[in-house]
């Protein structure tokens, strides 16, 4: 990035907290969140802020991008730990999607009046933070997916430079986002084991039913190419990171609901068909970041 115009929002926010102490929290994550943490930290670099080990003596803790809703519940508890712990060093979320259905987020916001910052990184989530009534420390903005910034790093360039087209990649998910809904978020602990093993089964059933249907009509009408092998596999989930970056880096085209499986991709510029669902992250990360005129990614809208 050359001129001051082609950074992100959140790269330039960045550089005003050059020299400052900055505790980075990771959070725990796939494939696809290692590649969001790998955005960051080349940001925190080339702003040259000061990373810290913990967050006793930061002047701002770092929350990592993400999902920050009620499937993910552990990202809203974290932001209300840091909150309540550290009340006056100020929270910066960086670019994350955020939907509540169950939860009161502005209770969270209320904890304290210290400076808490938050980056959408697509309009839809920013317009849910704004239409809360927010407390007067809280600022709301817009900027890309961490995983964009890395779009001319050495590394990308590198990838790009040994790129094929051994296989196509059909990577669908089969976590509380796929699309077997509800069966995915109930653990059902409380059951006996004799029932819980089928119903896990039946979980996966219903996955691979709803996505390999899915995944037939995508072939058919984009006249995907039968001669070239597939590979059917949830990679941010099911590989080490160097597997999920080598099997995309690999492939003539991808077709998945995995938001950072079509980022790579499309960072590779790669023919990507990314497929949306109701949840408003995939279309609205398409739109904001995805959707010019040279991206070969195509938005797939199906409804649950």
């Amino acid at each position: 990035m050359g001129k001051d115009e082609e950074k992100s929002a959140f790269y330039s926010f960045l550089e005003t907290l050059s020299g400052k102490k900055i505790y980075f929290e990771k959070m725990a994550g796939n494939n696809g969140d290692q590649l969001i943490t790998l955005g960051a930290e080349y940001l925190l670099q080339k702003c040259e802020c000061r990373r810290m080990r913990a967050p006793e003596g930061a002047e701002y803790i770092l929350i990592n991008g993400g999902n920050t809703n009620d499937t993910w519940r552990g990202r809203v508890d974290k932001l209300a730990y840091y909150r309540r712990r550290y009340p006056a060093i100020p929270l910066i979320v960086a670019p994350s999607s955020f939907r509540f259905r169950g939860i009161d987020f502005r209770q969270t916001c209320l904890i304290n009046d210290s400076p808490f910052i938050l980056f959408a990184r697509e309009r839809y989530s920013a317009d849910i933070l704004r239409k809360i009534d927010l407390p007067s420390c809280v600022r709301v903005e817009v900027s890309q997916d961490l995983a964009f910034e890395l779009r001319e790093t050495d590394s990308i360039r590198a990838l790009r430079e040994k790129t094929s087209e051994k296989h196509i990649l059909i990577a669908m998910r089969r976590d509380k986002e796929g699309p077997a809904g509800i069966l995915t978020r109930t653990h059902a602990s409380w059951l006996p084991q004799c029932v819980r093993k089928p119903l896990s089964k039946l979980r996966d059933r219903l996955t691979s039913y709803i996505s390999n249907d899915v995944v037939k009509e995508v072939i058919r009408q984009e006249g995907i190419p039968q001669g070239v092998p597939r590979i059917y596999r949830d990679v941010a989930e099911a590989l080490s990171f160097e597997e999920f970056v080598d099997v995309i880096c690999n492939s003539e085209r991808i077709i998945t609901d995995r938001l950072h499986v079509a980022i790579l991709g499309f960072l590779l510029s790669k023919k990507v068909i990314l497929i949306a669902r109701e949840d408003h992250k995939v279309k609205g990360v398409y739109g904001l970041s995805m959707s010019g005129a040279n991206s070969r990614t195509i938005l797939w809208e199906v409804e649950n």
